[in-house]
């Protein structure tokens, strides 16, 4: 089979992972993971990689998405030629986690908590408010430190919580 996917950055290293012991063609394409903090926007961007997937020279059988519902990012998007096919979850979070059930077992007495990943970390860095302590140097040393990081802003609190 000869698949498109379309995915969030976040989830690339456990995409890269999957593909490299698939018997099956599949040509990536990544959207940002700021994409996120504007649904509407993320929904068009979306679509209008299928849309591009679908008038594409190469014949694609169907069009993965590494996407959830994400804020309501993949409500009405359409396949027009090919088969489209998403995971049944909330957001990535339930990816990561593995099931819906899991993702309800580990939000149920944390609804609010934060949720983070190594998609997540590979995205933006964290760069505590300042004065920055010596825990939150320690963490950007390390993080800095390894390859594929690039350095972001990120409120202190997540970080104080995140440590």
């Amino acid at each position: 089979m000869h698949l498109k996917l379309i995915a969030c950055e976040v989830l690339l290293r456990e995409v890269c992972f999957c593909i490299a012991q698939s018997p099956h063609v599949i040509d990536l394409e990544f959207t940002e993971k700021d994409d996120h903090n504007r649904s509407d926007y993320l929904r068009g961007l979306i679509q209008s990689k299928i849309d591009a997937a679908e008038q594409s020279d190469r014949k694609y059988d169907a069009i993965l998405l590494g996407y959830g519902l994400c804020g309501n990012s993949t409500v009405d998007i359409i396949a027009r030629q090919k088969p489209v096919v998403i995971p049944r979850a909330h957001d990535c979070c339930t990816l990561f986690l593995g099931s819906k059930l899991r993702f309800k077992e580990f939000f149920a007495n944390n609804p609010s908590l934060p949720f983070s990943s190594g998609g997540y970390m590979s995205a933006e860095i964290l760069i505590c408010g300042s004065p920055a302590s010596k825990a939150c140097r320690d963490v950007i040393k390390a993080l800095t430190n390894m390859s594929g990081f690039m350095v972001k802003k990120m409120p202190t609190t997540f970080l104080r919580r995140s440590i």
